[in-house]
């Protein structure tokens, strides 16, 4: 995943948190047996975005873990 992309989803690009969301499929699925599940996890993910605090692709992925784990 490109950095890039995280930085202007982050600034509430829409394409970019197509991208990222896309990214984050695996993720979405450890967490998610159902269509309706996994589209839950992406909403969340979605609402998460503004919260992370954090730089670079591999902390975003261990938040957006964190936030998938406590929901």
């Amino acid at each position: 995943m490109r950095s890039d992309a995280l930085t202007a989803a982050l600034a509430g690009d829409s394409e970019a948190t197509a991208v990222v969301l896309s990214a984050l499929e695996d993720l979405i699925r450890e967490y998610a047996d159902s269509e309706e599940a996994k589209q839950i996890a992406r909403v969340t993910l979605w609402a998460a975005l503004p919260d992370f605090r954090g730089d670079g692709w591999q902390e975003f992925r261990a938040y957006a873990r964190k936030v998938l784990e406590s929901r």
